[in-house]
Formats: C-alpha cells, sequence, structure tokens
C-alpha cells in the first residue's frame, strides 16, 4: 500500500506561490560555474537522483484546496521522474559571457510546473574556457524552500506570522494584490545572502563561481541579490528589459561604487 506524505505550506512560502502568475515566476536560483573536466550529464543525473532522500521536499508538488480555504499542501508525487527535473542544454557559439546571459534570462523567466515538484536543474555546456574548453555551468532555479532565515529577518516573520491568521484566499488576495499594484515609491528591491565559506565540489569539480538570482514583480521592475561565497562577493541583477533597457548603467554603477569604497578602504 503507497503511503503518502502531506505538509502544510508555511505562510511566506503561500504568499511567493501565491503571488506568481503568468508573467512573473517567483522562483530563486543561482548560475554555479565549474572548473576541471567536464562530467557526463547522466552522471549528474544520478548524483541529484542520489541526494534526493536528503531533500524530501524535491520529490514532491504543491497542492491547493478548493476556494483556497486552507493553504497548500506539500504531498508527495507518485510519479517523480528525475529527467523532469535535471535538464541539458547547450549556450550558442562562442559560448562567452553575453550568450550565457541570454541563455540564464530565458530559463529563469520560464515559470516552473506546478504539476510537478518546483525546481528545475540545467545542465549546460558550450562555454568558453580558459584554459579548459570543457567548463560546464550548472544553472539551478528552485521555488519556496531557500527563504533565508537571519535575525535580519524577524520583522518579515512577525509580519509573516500575523498574516498567517488570515484566511488563505485573502493572503493570496492581498499578496497579488500588493506585486500587481504599481508602487511609485519603491523602484527596487535588494537581498543579502550569506553564502558558503568553504569551496564546495561537485563529483570533484571545484565551485570557482557563484551567481544569484531573485525575481522581480509586476510592481518593482528590478532587483538585485548579493551572495558571498568563501572570499568572493558576486551580484545578481534581475530586470524586466522593456521598462529597464539600460540596466548596464545600473550595473556599472554598482562597480563604480565597488570601486570607490575598496579604494577608501585602502586609504
Amino acid at each position: 500500500m503507497l503511503r503518502t506524505t502531506m505538509d502544510r505550506m508555511s505562510t511566506l512560502d503561500a504568499e511567493f506561490f501565491f503571488a506568481e502568475y503568468d508573467n512573473v515566476p517567483m522562483h530563486i536560483g543561482s548560475v554555479a560555474v565549474f572548473d576541471g573536466p567536464a562530467p557526463a550529464y547522466q552522471d549528474v543525473m544520478r548524483l541529484f537522483e542520489a541526494k534526493l532522500p536528503k531533500v524530501p521536499r524535491y520529490r514532491q508538488v504543491a497542492r491547493t484546496t478548493p476556494g483556497q480555504v486552507l493553504r497548500p499542501v506539500w504531498a508527495d508525487d507518485e510519479h517523480f521522474n528525475i529527467r523532469h527535473h535535471v535538464r541539458h542544454a547547450t549556450v550558442p557559439a562562442p559560448g562567452g559571457p553575453d550568450q550565457l546571459r541570454a541563455v540564464a534570462a530565458t530559463l529563469f523567466a520560464l515559470r516552473l510546473d506546478r504539476r510537478r515538484p518546483l525546481w528545475d536543474e540545467w545542465f549546460l555546456d558550450g562555454l568558453e574556457g580558459d584554459p579548459d574548453p570543457l567548463r560546464r555551468l550548472s544553472l539551478i532555479r528552485q521555488q519556496m524552500d531557500n527563504i533565508k532565515h537571519t535575525d535580519q529577518a524577524v520583522s518579515a516573520e512577525i509580519l509573516t506570522g500575523m498574516l498567517g491568521l488570515a484566511a488563505p484566499t485573502w493572503l493570496a488576495l492581498g499578496t497579488q494584490a500588493a506585486f500587481r499594484i504599481p508602487q511609485p515609491l519603491i523602484q527596487t528591491v535588494t537581498t543579502n545572502i550569506p553564502g558558503p565559506r568553504s569551496r564546495l565540489y561537485v563529483l570533484g569539480r571545484s565551485l570557482t563561481a557563484l551567481y544569484p538570482y531573485v525575481p522581480i514583480g509586476n510592481a518593482v521592475r528590478i532587483s538585485a541579490a548579493i551572495l558571498s561565497y568563501v572570499d568572493t562577493v558576486s551580484f545578481g541583477v534581475t530586470a524586466d528589459h522593456d521598462s529597464l533597457p539600460d540596466l548596464d548603467v545600473f550595473v556599472e554603477g554598482i562597480k563604480r561604487g565597488l570601486a570607490e569604497l575598496r579604494g577608501l578602504a585602502a586609504g
């Protein structure tokens, strides 16, 4: 007899779940670059499959209730298939930063399939390497279960705790309204995420760079994430192209600001 495991989605997760709609995916993720000879795609897929027992959520789907009377629940996916989640693609030639950004933008813009567990991993090849021409990139998208919990999030926890007292129907409507109604006083959202302080490896390959991705909302058209890894800090900037075609100006401003702070620290 098949045993099914279910547990209720947290209020914070439900906020992100209800905020998402056709043109506004709410997943988070990262672009991870590894050194060394490229592993086979099948080896990567087997690695993820072997690790699944340690992350039960990766085998669960989100189920809603009629009329959204209760918060959604996480339920085991009886038809789980690892091939639906670990995928392979090639970055177009010449495989430089511009081509990589274009592929990443396309993949991050796609909504995750709610009929399946809410995570994807893209194994990308075709990147130029120096000196390793077979350098591969793994682009990971995931939703719901990577929300950071730090002392800086106390206010958010209090707020979501209060929202948890509201009926999920009103929670859904309120969250959707907050993300869709224009907010002229809010132009961008920035978040800092403390990353691993020791070097990570996958199948013996060293993780050399880690770039964060956070979503934008219908009302806020640009977001920036700051992620630390070992002794480096990376910035991930997401924007709506139609609303901000000159994103390079914003990014250049970040570079100049960091250079100025570095100069002050050195002086």
